[in-house]
């Protein structure tokens, strides 16, 4: 799926999903039509987060990530990234659990197919992902406090 660019909208095609107000008429603006979810609008300068193009348990792992980058540029001290940093490796290992009891709810048949290993694999690499997080003030100030606290959020990504 891709998104596409729409040079002029001919009347409003309605909210735009990053800031909320209304794309007008005559407005540049970019769509994305998503299967069950239908069309997904954006202003042209509006940003396309993953978390709101994935699917599922995916747009979980984004919207922790999103989130948490978001609270490691905006924090004032080392006290403030590892608190950003200790609330994605809460989320994350609740997201761990989620593939988890989504894999132990699976006929045992399907537990063996391809949607089932991804789903031990995401569970595996949610959990890695957890104990990554899971950082301190002298190993942040050792790799560099910003940059690290990036590495950290972006060691792990879900299959698709």
């Amino acid at each position: 799926m891709q998104v596409e660019h729409i040079q002029k909208a001919r009347k409003s095609p309605g909210d735009c999903l990053t800031c909320g107000n209304v794309i007008e008429k005559g407005e540049p603006y970019k769509k994305l039509q998503k299967r069950f979810r239908g069309t997904l609008l954006w202003h042209r300068d509006c940003e396309v987060k993953r978390s709101q193009t994935a699917t599922n348990k995916t747009s979980e792992y984004w919207l922790i990530r999103e989130e948490a980058e978001r609270q490691v540029d905006l924090a004032a001290s080392i006290a403030d990234i590892l608190k950003a940093l200790e609330g994605a490796k809460d989320a994350a290992e609740e997201l761990s659990e989620a593939y988890g009891e989504s894999f132990d709810n699976m006929h045992e048949g399907l537990q063996q197919g391809s949607t089932g290993e991804m789903l031990e694999n995401n569970k595996d690499g949610c959990e890695s992902w957890a104990n990554e997080l899971d950082a301190d003030e002298e190993h942040l100030i050792r790799i560099g406090i910003r940059l690290a606290a990036h590495q950290l959020l972006e060691s792990w990504e879900p299959e698709q």
